[in-house]
């Protein structure tokens, strides 16, 4: 009993004078019934909730995150991350693909070869803006590998295959345009035009069996449609930044 006295002291259930008492009271007790008594009192002590029973009256804030956990919790939220960086690639190879297409059509106003600078002057100069040819390749490239990289990562629909149709499609139109511009046709911007355009096909046919493959996957974030949808406005934001670029540039 007194051991069990010294323990709800060591708790912060009773104060150092009540052990005292308690202690003195237990060794003068008389009788069975006393410490019964004593005992039950001390029961009830233990069992209602006190200082040391944190648990009992006042919940324990959550520990704070560990950086392992932080990094699972970004792992995880990558969608909301990631997601608006792949439409903005999509928008800026859009946009290299309009100054490609439109440094294309200059290019051909002159006859479809031109030079600048060099040892020896050239018949043709170039016409103004022609130079972002060589500027939005790269852009391009680049934008398509990071973009299909991050595409895989949010399960979205992967970059080379809109970028290839996009660019040998575009350029392909162009030779079918001026091949038919004049009184005669250009077979040989005809026949770049029907070259192109089959280098194009496999691209743009393997986007379309891509939409029955992925009806057969789990469920995503966001369907097939939506990404297409997405990559639409975003393509479509860049083909009017790139036009109103060239504008001002040529």
């Amino acid at each position: 009993m007194i051991i069990k006295i010294m323990r709800a002291a060591d708790a912060g259930l009773i104060s150092l004078p009540d052990r005292d008492r308690r202690i003195d009271n237990v060794r003068r007790s008389g009788s069975d019934v006393e410490l019964q008594f004593i005992g039950a009192e001390l029961d009830r002590l233990f069992a209602a909730p006190g200082p040391a029973d944190s648990s009992a009256t006042v919940s324990s804030p959550p520990p704070p995150p560990v950086l392992h956990d932080s990094f699972n919790s970004l792992w995880r939220n990558r969608f909301a991350i990631l997601a608006p960086v792949l439409l903005l690639i999509v928008a800026v190879m859009s946009l290299a693909v309009t100054m490609i297409y439109l440094a294309m059509r200059a290019v051909m106003d002159v006859g479809g070869a031109c030079a600048t600078g060099g040892p020896y002057v050239s018949a043709q100069q170039c016409p103004d803006g022609s130079w972002m040819i060589a500027v939005a390749v790269p852009v391009l490239i680049l934008g398509a590998i990071v973009g299909t990289s991050i595409a895989a990562m949010v399960r979205a629909p992967n970059l080379i295959l809109p970028m290839w149709a996009g660019l040998f499609g575009s350029l392909g139109w162009n030779f079918f345009v001026y091949a038919f511009a004049g009184d005669d046709v250009v077979a040989a911007w005809l026949v770049c035009g029907v070259l192109f355009w089959l280098m194009a096909a496999p691209a743009v046919l393997a986007i379309i069996a891509s939409g029955f493959v992925r009806r057969f996957m789990p469920k995503l974030p966001m369907s097939l449609p939506i990404w297409w949808l997405g990559y639409l406005v975003a393509g479509g934001a860049g083909v009017w930044l790139g036009t109103w670029s060239w504008i001002r540039i040529a």
